[in-house]
This record gives structure tokens, sequence and C-alpha cells, in this order.
């Protein structure tokens, strides 16, 4: 199947309006995955959150 880019640019313009206030738990059980529709997601994306340590 040829990528659709189209849709590719749709997901990564998505993904750059999310913030830390955008999720309800960092361990979600089966449940509340469930219960926010999410149980067979079209993408799924890991983030790795890596603190910036200001000069003090």
């Amino acid at each position: 199947m040829p990528l659709d880019t189209e849709r590719v640019k749709s997901y990564l313009g998505a993904l750059e309006s999310v913030t830390l206030t955008d999720y309800v738990t960092y361990a979600a059980t089966e449940e509340e995955v469930a219960a926010c529709g999410l149980t067979n997601p079209d993408l799924t994306v890991e983030v790795t959150y890596v603190p910036v340590l200001l000069p003090k």
C-alpha cells in the first residue's frame, strides 16, 4: 500500500500541538484505554520526556 502523505502530515500536525495537559494518566489500565476509545488506534506514538535543565 502506498504511503498516504496527507494522512502523515495530518498526524504530525496533531502531534505538534500535544502538551503535557493532554493526558489522562501515564499508566493507563486496559479499562481506561477502552473508555477513551483507544483499543484499536490508527497510530501509536511513544514519547520519551526529557526535562530541560536550566542554568542556575
